[in-house]
C-alpha cells in the first residue's frame, strides 16, 4: 500500500463562482504552522474544533475551524476556511497559500488521505462520490448506507467465514499425516454455501446499484408524428420538446431528466424513423443519430398510432422494448390481438424480445400514463430501489464479488472431491483476496489513482 503523502495541499471545497460562502480546505503535517500565518482571530487564540471568528490574510473577514491530527475528515492535521463568496477573495487566498508552499490538491486528494490513514475504507470513499453525484433521493440513501460501511458490514461474516476455515486447512498442511475429517469436510462445506449464497444475493443487487447511481436511458422511438414529443413532455410535466402535427419536426437528439420510483432516468426524444429518397439532409442526420441512440438505450418505448406499423430497430437489440399505442383521445379501438407487425426486412426482427403487453396512451389526456409508468418501473428494477440492505454500485464491485463467488464454489467442490488441501487453500485465499481488494485492504497503487481521479478536487 502506498504511503500518504506527507506535504501539504489546499483546495477550493465549495463549487468555483459567486456564492454567500466560499470554504477552503487544508490538510497536511504543515498545517498548524500555515494556520498561523493565514489566520489572525479576532480574540484569543485557534483552539481545535472551534469556529474562531478573524481576519484572513487581511483579505477577508471568516471563520476558521481547525483539526489536529488523528481527527479530522483526512486523519492528518487540517484547517478550513469559511469566507466571503468573491471570486477574487478566493483566488487570492489561494494564491497566497501556494506562496508559503501549500500545494493545490488533486481530485479526490482528500478522500485519498482519508482512505491512506485508515478513516475510510475503499467502498466509503466510493461512497462520498456516490453522495455527491446522486440523482435521487433513493440514490443519495444508498450511497449515505455505504459510506456509513454497509457493504463492509454485509461482507465481513463471509469474510471471517473464509478466514477461518483457511486457517483450519493450512494449519493442517503443517501436519500432512493428520487428515481432514468427514464431520470438519461437511462442516466447511455448509460454510462454503452459506457464503456463496450470500455474495449471489449481492451480486442481484448490482444492476440496481448501478442503475440508481449512474441511472437509465430510456430511449422514445418510433415513426414520424408518433407522439414521442408529447409522451416525453407529458413524463416530465414540461414542454420540453416541440410538438406539432408535421412529421419530422424532431430531428435532433432532445433529453429530459426524470425520477420514476426513485431511478433517475434520462428520456430521449429521437427523430421519426422512416425510409424516403426524397427526405432531406438534415432530417437524415436526425435518424442516423436517432439509430445511435437506440444502441445505447436500457430500454425502448415503441410508439405507434395503430396496430400495424413495424419500426426500423436492429435486428441485434436485446434491450426491453415495451409497445404503447398512441393518441388514445381518439378512441381508437384495440383489438384484442393488437400487436405491431413486421412491414419490412429492416424492420424488427421477430426473435426481438417485445413485452406481450400493449399499454394504450394519451399523451394529451393522461390516460394509461400511470400504467406505462409501473410497467416501466417493473422492466428496470426499481422495486428493490425501498431495500435498506447493501448494495453494488460499481462495475469493480460487482467484479470482485464475482470472483470470491465463483472461487469459493471451485473450493467447495474441490473439498468434495477430497482434493489435496493446497488447492482448496488456494481458491479460498483467492476468494479472501477478491474481498480485501473489494474493500481497499490489499490494493495496487494504480486502481488508487483510478478510483480518486474521479472526485471533485476539494473532496
Amino acid at each position: 500500500m502506498p504511503e500518504p503523502k506527507r506535504d501539504t495541499i489546499c483546495a477550493l471545497a465549495t463549487p468555483p463562482g459567486q456564492s454567500a460562502l466560499a470554504i477552503i480546505r487544508v490538510s497536511g503535517p504543515d498545517s498548524l504552522s500555515v494556520l498561523h500565518k493565514v489566520f489572525k482571530p479576532l480574540r484569543g487564540e485557534q483552539k481545535p474544533f472551534i469556529a474562531t471568528r478573524g481576519d484572513v490574510f487581511d483579505l477577508d473577514d471568516g471563520i476558521c475551524i481547525f483539526f489536529p491530527e488523528g481527527k479530522s475528515f483526512t486523519g492528518e492535521a487540517s484547517f478550513e476556511l469559511t469566507l466571503h463568496g468573491s471570486p477574487i477573495i478566493v483566488e487570492q487566498v489561494l494564491e497566497k497559500l501556494h506562496a508559503l508552499g501549500v500545494r493545490a490538491a488533486q481530485p479526490g486528494e482528500f478522500s485519498l488521505r482519508a482512505y491512506l490513514e485508515g478513516k475510510l475504507d475503499l467502498c466509503e470513499a466510493e461512497a462520498i462520490a456516490d453522495l455527491i453525484h446522486a440523482r435521487s433521493e433513493e440514490a443519495a440513501k444508498l450511497a449515505l448506507r455505504n459510506l456509513k460501511g454497509a457493504l463492509a458490514d454485509y461482507l465481513e461474516p463471509t469474510r471471517n467465514t473464509i478466514v477461518d476455515i483457511l486457517c483450519e486447512i493450512e494449519a493442517r498442511l503443517d501436519f500432512p499425516d493428520e487428515e481432514l475429517g468427514i464431520a470438519h469436510r461437511e462442516r466447511f462445506s455448509q460454510q462454503m454455501r452459506t457464503a456463496e449464497r450470500v455474495l449471489k444475493k449481492l451480486l442481484l443487487s448490482s444492476k440496481i446499484g448501478q442503475r440508481l447511481m449512474s441511472g437509465a436511458r430510456v430511449a422514445l422511438v418510433g415513426v414520424p408524428n408518433a407522439g414521442k414529443s408529447m409522451l416525453l413532455n407529458a413524463l416530465v410535466s414540461e414542454d420540453k420538446a416541440l410538438v406539432h402535427d408535421t412529421p419530422g419536426t424532431t430531428r435532433d437528439v432532445i433529453e429530459a431528466n426524470w425520477i420514476l420510483s426513485g431511478i433517475p432516468i434520462t428520456l430521449v426524444d429521437i427523430a421519426g424513423l422512416r425510409e424516403d429518397k426524397n427526405l432531406d439532409p438534415v432530417e437524415r442526420m436526425g435518424i442516423e443519430r436517432a439509430k445511435k441512440e437506440i444502441e445505447r438505450a436500457d430500454l425502448i418505448l415503441w410508439l405507434s398510432e395503430n396496430t400495424h406499423e413495424g419500426g426500423f430497430l436492429p435486428n441485434h437489440l436485446t434491450v426491453p422494448v415495451i409497445k404503447i399505442l398512441t393518441k388514445q383521445d381518439h378512441e381508437l379501438v384495440i383489438p384484442a390481438e393488437a400487436g405491431i407487425q413486421n412491414t419490412s426486412e429492416q424492420m424488427l426482427d421477430a426473435s426481438l424480445r417485445w413485452h406481450d403487453k400493449v399499454i394504450p396512451i394519451s399523451a394529451k389526456t393522461g390516460v394509461g400514463l400511470a400504467d406505462l409508468e409501473k410497467h416501466m418501473a417493473q422492466i428496470l428494477g426499481s422495486g428493490a430501489v425501498a431495500t435498506e440492505e447493501a448494495m453494488l454500485t460499481k462495475a469493480r464491485h460487482k467484479e470482485e464479488v464475482q470472483k470470491a463467488k465463483e472461487c469459493l464454489q471451485e473450493a467447495n467442490e474441490a473439498l468434495l472431491r477430497q482434493e489435496p488441501d493446497e488447492i482448496i487453500a488456494f481458491e479460498l485465499r483467492s476468494a479472501g483476496a477478491s474481498l480485501d481488494r473489494l474493500l481497499g485492504k490489499n490494493i495496487s497503487e494504480d486502481v488508487l489513482d483510478t478510483i480518486f481521479s474521479r472526485f471533485c478536487i476539494g473532496k
